[in-house]
């Protein structure tokens, strides 16, 4: 058997011995980037599903607060419905409150003045001193006034009926808003309003009458 003397200060054995420590430096180099490698893309893959799932919880959530918006505001319709209830109930308390005259025939009365039209007269109050009740409310027309009071005279109920004042009032305009230095915008871009009803305000005076026996 033969053995092989290495010269460990030779230049050839410390050239093996450089190349052997940059082999182990290497290896270790792409053990540690393996190792990186078999962390981050779990990571990055389960920060995709977070951030995915994210947001289709934000979209959900929106919807859900657009839908509770929705059930809790409530729709034009239910508004002006809304309003008419308390006009009606305002005109009813205000003929609860009432002291007419011993004998007058209320019933009749009462069924005489709701006997307008919804569409053309709106009333707004309805109030009594001695023997007279007095109407407010907004027309769309004089006619409309006219044509109620005939009515009323027509019913009954009333010794008279008598208008006491009809005024026309201006209607307001959309105005469209500008910001400053901006051009006026066209007409069609015009902001709507909510315009009140009818342009004619009235005063109706009715005198009681009583009922015969």
């Amino acid at each position: 058997m033969q053995y092989r003397v290495i010269d460990v200060n030779s230049a050839q054995y410390k050239e093996d011995e450089r190349r052997l420590q940059s082999l182990r430096t290497m290896v270790v180099l792409w053990l540690i980037v393996l190792a990186l490698g078999v962390l981050l893309i779990p990571l990055m893959l389960v920060a995709g599903w977070v951030r995915s799932d994210t947001t289709r919880l934000e979209s959900e959530l929106l919807s859900l607060q657009s839908a509770m918006t929705d059930a809790t505001s409530p729709s034009a319709e239910v508004l002006q419905l809304n309003a008419e209830v308390a006009r009606v109930e305002q005109l009813v308390s205000s003929v609860l409150t009432m002291t007419v005259p011993t004998g007058a025939n209320w019933p009749h009365i009462v069924e005489a003045v709701a006997q307008y039209d919804r569409i053309a007269i709106d009333l707004s109050s309805l109030t009594q001193t001695d023997d007279k009740i007095q109407l407010t409310g907004r027309a769309t027309t004089n006619d409309a006034v006219v044509r109620y009071q005939q009515r009323l005279l027509d019913s009954g109920a009333f010794k008279d009926v008598v208008v006491i004042s009809m005024a026309t009032l201006p209607q307001p305009t959309p105005q469209a808003p500008t910001a400053e230095g901006a051009t006026a915008p066209e007409p069609s871009s015009a902001v709507p309003v909510d315009l009140p009803f009818g342009n004619v305000e009235f005063v109706i005076d009715l005198v009681v009458g009583m009922s015969t026996p």
